[in-house]
């Protein structure tokens, strides 16, 4: 009885060895790191990108400014390159 519960086990680790050699996937390289871009239209603008939106000039910047390497957001800015700030909300809206 344990000669047969050996062969059978053995029998299995064989045929799973021999399907998952068959399915084995090739190895991805990664050559850049990933960087943070703002999307628009379609394309990557990496971060101090300008964008000119009817009237309206947006630069690609960190969504927060201590952040080193955070998220990158477009953001409105005026026409000397400052960041124009939205207006904070006192209250909260939950819909």
């Amino acid at each position: 009885m344990k000669i047969f519960i050996k062969v059978v086990a053995f029998s299995t680790l064989l045929c799973a060895g021999s399907s998952s050699a068959n399915n084995r996937l090739e190895p991805r390289v990664f050559i850049d790191k990933p960087q943070n871009v703002c999307w628009y239209n379609g394309a990557e603008y990496s971060e101090g990108a300008v964008i000119k939106q009817l009237d309206w000039l947006f630069a690609c910047e960190p969504r927060f400014r201590h952040e080193q390497n955070g998220v990158v957001i477009w953001v409105r800015i005026d026409e000397e390159g400052k960041r124009i700030e939205p207006e904070n909300r006192a209250t909260i809206n939950i819909n």
